[in-house]
């Protein structure tokens, strides 16, 4: 299968999904939490699945595990997008896919201790949470995810790396491709839902801790870096206005640029997925640098992404305080 072949069925499954979809009405209804105005159509990540499910027939057995949890993760995730699943069911669902995830990966493929399990499965749940939490304004998680996909293939070929086979990649590029056209304008017509948003903090997941594995370098941690930061920094926020960091709100740093200070979504959206090509160059070029450690990028790439958090939260947000937020 060429590249070729993969739009035209990225084109057929879009057209089919947002036919359906209009029949029965599988829309996202705006309230009091959301960033948009206009009932959108709702879960159009679902089409990853059957991208992914067109691999199958050319892929090698050791693909199989990574499309099992993908299509665990987006399902699931379809499902409470439709029922509204009970938060248990869900959680097991969530905890199955992550647990393929880490065996796609490679990570139980070494000797490794049980606490290191441990800690892959809880940055893989949190990774696929904050992909969720993110997925709030018009194009963030696509043009994120786009930047990660398209950074995990530089990696694989420029390392010799074999975590993802090429129909694999090509499938994700491209329905990635048809799904900005629908979801990155002013006006959305339509919303990847969970079923997105969560297929694609799984994929996230996989390749980070995959590169990890086969590079035993942790710096690979920051493909996921300005996510981590606004989300990790927004729940030690509402920590410390002692709210309950389970309850929904709009409080993530990309939230209030697009809602409380007017910025535009696809602006917004395009500066994270920006910054983040900016830290994933920086880390291919000090790769092909013999002369730079990788390892100083981590902390340093770190330091300076919650320094900037910081400032902004106090000097252009102002909402950084210890009182109860009314949020």
């Amino acid at each position: 299968m060429n590249l070729m072949v993969f739009i035209l069925l990225s084109l057929l499954y879009t057209f089919l999904y947002l036919r359906i979809a209009r029949k029965y009405e599988i829309e996202d209804i705006p309230n009091q939490r959301s960033s948009h105005q206009y009932h959108t159509i709702r879960g159009a990540g679902l089409i990853f699945i059957p991208i992914l499910l067109s691999t199958i027939p050319i892929l090698g057995a050791d693909q199989f595990v990574l499309i099992a949890a993908l299509c665990i993760g987006g399902l699931t995730g379809f499902a409470d997008d439709l029922l509204d699943m009970k938060r248990r069911y869900r959680l097991m669902l969530y905890a199955l896919a992550v647990a393929l995830a880490i065996v796609a990966a490679g990570l139980l493929q070494k000797d490794i201790s049980w606490y290191i399990s441990i800690l892959a499965f809880i940055i893989t749940l949190g990774t696929v949470n904050t992909y969720n939490f993110m997925d709030g304004i018009n194009g963030i998680s696509l043009l994120y995810a786009l930047v990660l996909v398209l950074s995990l293939w530089f990696f694989q070929v420029e390392l010799q790396l074999e975590l993802l086979q090429e129909p694999v990649f090509y499938g994700l590029v491209t329905s990635i491709f048809i799904l900005c056209y629908l979801n990155v304008r002013k006006r959305a017509k339509a919303f990847i839902g969970d079923a997105g948003s969560i297929f694609l903090g799984i994929f996230s997941a996989f390749a980070i801790l995959g590169l990890i594995n086969e590079t035993n370098n942790p710096v690979y941690i920051i493909l996921l870096a300005v996510y981590g930061v606004d989300s990790v920094g927004t729940i030690l926020l509402r920590l410390t206005r002692k709210e309950n960091i389970f309850s929904a709100h709009r409080l993530h740093m990309y939230q209030m640029l697009a809602n409380e200070k007017g910025y535009g979504h696809l602006s917004v959206s395009a500066s994270y997925a920006f910054v983040q090509l900016l830290i994933n160059t920086i880390l291919i070029l000090s790769i092909r640098s013999a002369r730079f450690d990788t390892f100083i990028l981590l902390p340093l790439t770190l330091g300076i992404l919650v320094m900037v958090y910081v400032i902004l939260r106090v000097y252009l947000i102002r909402d950084f305080s210890f009182t109860k937020s009314n949020a």
